[in-house]
């Protein structure tokens, strides 16, 4: 065979093979596109699921909650509640968020939780830089924990009948960044370990508030006292 012949039949050879794998890669290349284009849109639980997560994991921490809402849990007689944002948000929402199960909140003190109450009388209402730690109350006022400075993300909120906690107990140990006391009748002392008297850190007397409790506290407390 001749040397002119052999070379067009590579040509003829070559070009299917090459046009074969260009079919193959501009086919993978289309559909990780599209797998790529399709993860990055949110899914319709995102929202729902992420902020229950959240309710879940501190729940099962400290057992005896009851979840009244799709962003808040409640403890004893409101004694302790958490509310946490919904997904892409960076603070919680005032009062107990979105969708309410009314039927479950059984007390006079629970129901003035809720924001969408006759009944309720929230910081929102009277003062909104109290960012949605309750007060205003004869009783049942509240001081509030924060996970971010400027009053962002999940709120801890205890009334002055809680008159000490432990952080990790309740899933925020080392992840308080602000905090807020309504009337609650009593100074919370925080510190930075597990042991009262050990590592204090700041006090917050009643109706009193820090946006960010500085470089050297910031995410450090670990147990609180209000006596």
């Amino acid at each position: 065979m001749s040397h002119s012949r052999r070379s067009r039949l590579s040509r003829k050879i070559a070009l299917p093979a090459l046009a074969l794998a260009l079919s193959i890669v501009a086919t993978t290349f289309s559909a990780s596109t599209s797998t790529a284009a399709v993860d990055r849109q949110p899914s319709a639980q995102h929202v729902v699921d992420s902020a229950q997560a959240e309710l879940d994991r501190i729940m099962a921490l400290q057992p005896g909650g009851v979840q009244v809402s799709d962003n808040a849990v409640v403890w004893g007689n409101a004694d302790a509640v958490l509310v946490v944002p919904d997904a892409g948000e960076s603070v919680a929402p005032d009062g107990l968020g979105e969708n309410v199960r009314a039927a479950k909140l059984t007390t006079r003190a629970m129901r003035r939780l809720d924001a969408s109450s006759s009944t309720a009388k929230l910081s929102a209402a009277d003062d909104p830089d109290y960012h949605g730690c309750p007060g205003g109350w004869a009783i049942k006022d509240y001081y509030c924990f924060y996970q971010y400075r400027g009053f962002g993300g999940r709120r801890m909120q205890f009334t002055g009948a809680t008159s000490a906690g432990v952080a990790e107990e309740w899933g925020f140990n080392n992840g308080t960044s602000a905090w807020l006391s309504r009337d609650v009748d009593c100074t919370v002392y925080a510190y930075r370990h597990n042991i009262a008297g050990s590592g204090w850190m700041w006090k917050q007397p009643e109706n009193s508030r820090s946006s960010w409790v500085g470089p050297s506290n910031d995410n450090a407390m670990s147990k609180w006292t209000c006596p």
